[in-house]
């Protein structure tokens, strides 16, 4: 959004599934940094506990009519 003009200049799209998604701009880079809960089973029977997942994006935002995701890091 370009805050001068309050007006929509480009779009990405989060992942789904995804939660407590936060966006940083640095430069020319738009780094996402989101949570996600993976269920683990024991025994193929019940859920015992969740592991959870993190994932950071870095975006390029150079164009930022057209944004593209240069990196993504998962992690456990």
């Amino acid at each position: 959004m370009d805050i001068a003009s309050n007006k929509e200049v480009g779009k990405i799209t989060l992942p789904k599934d995804y939660w407590n998604t936060q966006l940083l701009i640095n430069g020319k880079k738009l780094i996402l940094v989101g949570s996600k809960s993976i269920p683990f089973y024991a025994y193929d029977r019940a859920i015992i506990s969740r592991d959870q997942q993190v994932l950071i994006a870095i975006y390029d935002i150079s164009n930022v009519s057209s944004a593209k995701m240069v990196q993504s890091y998962l992690y456990d």
